[in-house]
Order: C-alpha cells, then sequence, then structure tokens
C-alpha cells in the first residue's frame, strides 16, 4: 500500500483517499521539508510575482508548515482533519495569489493563517454540531439517488439526445473507484436532474473539500483521455496492417 506521507506531491495527488484524519506525526514531518527562511520565501516571492511558475509552487507550499502548526492547538477538538486542512490550503492559495505585490507581506500573511485557521475550525464545528442525524440524512439522500450506472444513463438520456455524449457520460461513471465517486460525479455533471452543479456545491453535498472534487474529477477524466488514446493507437495499428 502506498505510503501518502511520502512526500507532499504524493499526499496531495493522493488527498481523495487519505483518511478523514490524518496522522498527524506523520503530516507534521512531511510539511516541515517544506519549510523556507524568510528570506528564501521573498525570493520566491519575487520570481513567482514575475511570473516563474515553479517559484510560485514553492512559495506556495512554503506556508503549509503554518498552516499545519496553526492547525496543532486546535486537535483536541477536531484532530489533524484533512478536509479542513485543505480548506485552508486553498483560502491561502487564493490570498497569496493575488497579493504578491502588497508591501509588508510576510508580515501579513502569517497573521492571516492563524486567523484563517481559526475561522475554518469554527466552520467545521459549528457545521458538525448543527446535523441533527447526519446519518438519517445521507441515508435520505442516498435512497433518493439512482442506485446504478445503467438507472443514471437511463435518466440521462432523458435530457441529453446525443448518443455519443451519453456514451462518454457512461465511460467516465465506470472509471470511478466505487458507488460514492459514481453518486459524487452524478451530481457535479447533474446527470440526475439535467442541471449541472458547482465544485462547491459538490463538496458541500457529499461533505468534501472543493480541492478533494477537482481531485477525483481530474483523476476519472484523465482515465477517459487514456482509454480514448489507448483505442485511437490500436486503430491505427490495426490500419496500418
Amino acid at each position: 500500500m502506498m505510503d501518502i506521507y511520502k512526500n507532499w506531491d504524493v499526499f496531495i495527488s493522493n488527498i481523495d483517499v487519505a483518511p478523514e484524519q490524518l496522522d498527524g506525526e506523520k503530516l507534521i514531518v512531511m510539511v516541515s521539508k517544506l519549510s523556507r527562511t524568510r528570506e528564501e520565501r521573498e525570493l520566491l516571492g519575487k520570481e513567482a510575482a514575475a511570473g516563474i511558475k515553479t517559484s510560485l509552487k514553492k512559495f506556495l507550499e512554503s506556508y503549509v508548515p503554518m498552516i499545519v502548526g496553526s492547525l496543532k492547538k486546535y486537535t483536541p477538538k477536531i484532530g489533524y482533519n484533512r478536509d479542513v486542512l485543505m480548506n485552508c490550503i486553498e483560502e491561502l492559495q487564493k490570498k497569496v495569489v493575488n497579493s504578491l505585490y502588497i508591501d509588508n507581506f510576510e508580515y501579513n500573511i502569517s497573521h492571516y493563517i492563524s486567523w484563517m485557521v481559526r475561522n475554518e475550525v469554527i466552520r467545521y464545528i459549528a457545521y458538525m454540531e448543527n446535523i441533527p442525524d447526519e446519518n438519517s440524512i445521507y441515508k435520505m439522500k442516498e435512497e433518493s439517488r439512482c442506485k446504478t450506472i445503467q438507472e443514471i444513463i437511463d435518466k440521462t438520456n432523458a435530457f441529453i439526445h446525443d448518443r455519443y455524449q451519453v456514451e462518454i457520460i457512461e465511460e467516465i461513471l465506470l472509471s470511478c473507484k466505487n458507488e460514492r465517486e459514481i453518486q459524487m460525479i452524478s451530481f457535479r455533471l447533474g446527470l440526475e436532474d439535467g442541471v449541472p452543479k458547482t465544485c462547491q456545491e459538490t463538496a458541500d453535498e457529499f461533505g468534501i473539500s472543493r480541492e478533494r472534487v477537482g481531485q477525483i474529477e481530474r483523476r476519472t477524466v484523465g482515465k477517459i483521455i487514456a482509454r480514448i488514446r489507448r483505442s485511437k493507437s490500436r486503430k491505427k495499428y490495426l490500419n496500418d496492417k
């Protein structure tokens, strides 16, 4: 089994299968390798502002240890929660990308991280406390959804009449890893009611982060692209024969 804590890139690429409660010790060790000195961050920030994408990636990642450090004091209440962590990272990325030219950025961002983590934790706790019977609600939602890929496709035919589009949708659903992913992708594409949903709406519906929705979506669509490429290669090979 793959060690998702091997390094940050492995962790992010497998975030959709990471447990809800992360291993705090492994997480701290892993993100500590992303740490940079203030001078290094300032240099990366200047390079990122100049349009160097690799520097921007390193610049963004250099603040991840600060987020994990801020989360530590809330672990008695929520642990190292995966979705809280990823939501914080997403919010920080938006803040950083829009603030590369601001004076005293380093001072401002350290205070912003503390405030942002606290807000995300409060939001998460409030969300959990305001669900009267999560199992019952989830069961009701599950019962209202189509149960099989064929049921979803049959319902999809009511508002998508292009057979090729329906075949592509079926391919996407078949590339999902489990029933929950099938339901999530179906909801995201609006296959049961004809109304596509945003990443945020999908994240809220399934209790995961926007980042996880994107990860699953990209991985699933990537499988379809790879399958189409293999199919084309086989056709070309046969034609050459």
